[in-house]
């Protein structure tokens, strides 16, 4: 089962968004569909991951900065892990949430799997991330579909099931 081709375990008929997809409709997306993380393409090419976690970034934009430096400043730690994050104190125009685009806030580096390569390949990459998705590419890397723990997990249990 290791050499299985990654496509044949992967879930197709993925829902990718665009790089000009608007904050706001990715929430929308995200709603409808139950999906935490979506595929970023333009024109058909993949150009990103974007997921729920980057959305909450916008909420709190000095937070990746401060962990950046958390190490460093021990005295800190305390203070910062006691600090409230109330985010009914969030300040955001409702232009600014219109004019926010998936490309302003979607990962440009994650890890992803050609639908050639072996399950096991991919099964270390998701290990070794620790990510939840994996994007599935064709040579010219356009989305063929996505692969979960779940997914290969849910493979192999059918597969060895009497």
């Amino acid at each position: 089962m290791k050499n299985i081709p990654v496509i044949d375990v992967a879930s197709r008929g993925v829902v990718v968004v665009n790089v000009l997809t608007p904050l706001m409709e990715l929430l929308h997306l995200a709603r409808k569909t139950n999906y935490q993380s979506f595929p970023v393409v333009k024109n058909g090419i993949i150009k990103g991951l974007v997921s729920l976690s980057d959305v909450f970034k916008v909420f709190y934009p000095y937070e990746q900065t401060f962990e950046k430096y958390r190490g460093i400043l021990h005295a800190w730690e305390r203070i910062y892990e006691e600090q409230e994050k109330d985010i009914f104190d969030i300040k955001l125009s409702r232009e600014s949430l219109l004019n926010t685009k998936v490309k302003d806030i979607m990962r440009t580096e994650f890890p992803f799997v050609y639908e050639n390569e072996p399950l096991q390949k991919a099964y270390d990459i998701l290990k070794k991330h620790n990510v939840r998705l994996l994007p599935v590419l064709s040579e010219d890397r356009r989305v063929k579909g996505v692969l979960t723990t779940f997914d290969i997990i849910y493979y192999i249990l059918t597969r060895t099931a009497t």
